[in-house]
């Protein structure tokens, strides 16, 4: 794996990680708060770090196309800040065949609303008053069915679930 696209990044602790794997050439770091930019460069000018490309974008719009192609996509804890999670996910799949997905999912109890066709439940966001939401007012978390329907209609063929937690504290994890 030499390119790597990784979603919202905050202040790039995985983006420095993922650059030090071996092989790694290149990560591409795509995040939608100017100051979380600021600071991933000032870390990464401290580490004198070459490999990682810091974007400031939203990807709710942003077309990934507009990079490149990667051989894999790191998308970690950026799904669950969504209103429209399956619009990501379907452009994940015109930029690589290989995704890394991290999220909060809506456990069954709780995935009573359909949005799209997909069931989950709303999540009402901080937005910018909070540094660690979302940039929109609500997200949509979709359930594990609906999340493994999008990856399949999406081009994704081989899901691999590393873990399951229906017990973190934030939810279904």
């Amino acid at each position: 794996m030499k390119t790597v696209l990784e979603l919202g990044p905050l202040e790039g602790g995985h983006s420095f990680a993922l650059a030090a794997c071996d092989g790694v050439e290149k990560v591409v770091a795509i995040e939608a708060r100017e100051r979380n930019v600021e600071n991933a460069r000032f870390v990464q000018d401290l580490l004198n770090d070459k490999k990682v490309e810091f974007v400031l974008a939203d990807l709710e719009e942003f077309d990934l196309l507009s990079l490149g192609t990667f051989d894999a996509v790191f998308c970690s804890e950026i799904l669950y800040h969504l209103p429209e999670p399956w619009k990501l996910i379907e452009r994940c799949s015109k930029v690589t065949s290989n995704l890394f997905i991290w999220t909060q999912y809506a456990c069954e109890n709780e995935a009573k609303k359909f949005s799209s066709g997909y069931r989950g439940k709303w999540y009402r966001k901080g937005r910018w008053l909070d540094p660690l939401s979302g940039v929109s007012k609500y997200s949509f978390w979709l359930n594990m069915g609906s999340l493994l329907n999008i990856l399949t209609a999406s081009g994704f063929r081989h899901e691999v679930i590393l873990e399951n937690n229906v017990n973190h504290p934030n939810g279904c994890a």
